[in-house]
């Protein structure tokens, strides 16, 4: 009982739902700054997650699926490391090479106090306006994810798709003699 009251306590200090998100500046480790400023306008989905972390290392991927089936310039996924040692991370990153479509920071042990969160992965979807619309504590699977893309469409529905719009010509084709 005592344990449930704890982590009640700590669930209502994470950042709430309709809370703006906390401002973020990490390293990329390519070398750079990853800002959440530099991402104003967009639905960000933030997702923290550590090297240790078995959830975060299933979870990593279908993410990075996911976010390949966003126009980028409208959605982004961040993928903050929570690991104290950023040579983890990278390691972490070598084995996992193909995510291409998440944008990597790595908060070396910082993000904790920023987020308050109660557990890894945490996930927070934000809204272009700079709200909390949704956020998960731990890794739910499919549901999770379909969920994410679900809210992701409802959003900014009919705009979010990298599939390039179909170019409608006045003229006929022209077909070529027999």
């Amino acid at each position: 009982m005592v344990l449930a009251a704890a982590v009640l306590i700590v669930r209502a200090r994470a950042p709430s739902i309709d809370s703006r998100l906390t401002p973020f500046e990490v390293v990329a480790p390519a070398g750079g700054t990853l800002r959440s400023a530099d991402l104003q306008g967009r639905i960000l989905l933030v997702n923290i997650w550590a090297s240790w972390c078995a959830p975060c290392r299933e979870e990593l991927p279908k993410l990075d699926s996911l976010a390949a089936r966003f126009d980028t310039a409208r959605v982004t996924f961040v993928a903050l490391s929570d690991d104290v040692d950023g040579a983890a991370a990278r390691e972490f990153l070598a084995v996992f090479q193909a995510m291409d479509h998440l944008r990597i920071g790595l908060g070396v042990g910082r993000l904790k106090a920023l987020y308050r969160y109660p557990g890894l992965p945490f996930t927070m979807l934000v809204g272009r306006d700079g709200r909390i619309v949704r956020r998960w504590f731990g890794y739910g699977g499919p549901p999770q994810i379909a969920a994410i893309d679900s809210i992701i469409r409802a959003l900014e529905p009919a705009r979010l798709t990298l599939l390039p719009p179909r170019r409608i010509s006045a003229q006929p084709p022209i077909r070529s003699a027999p």
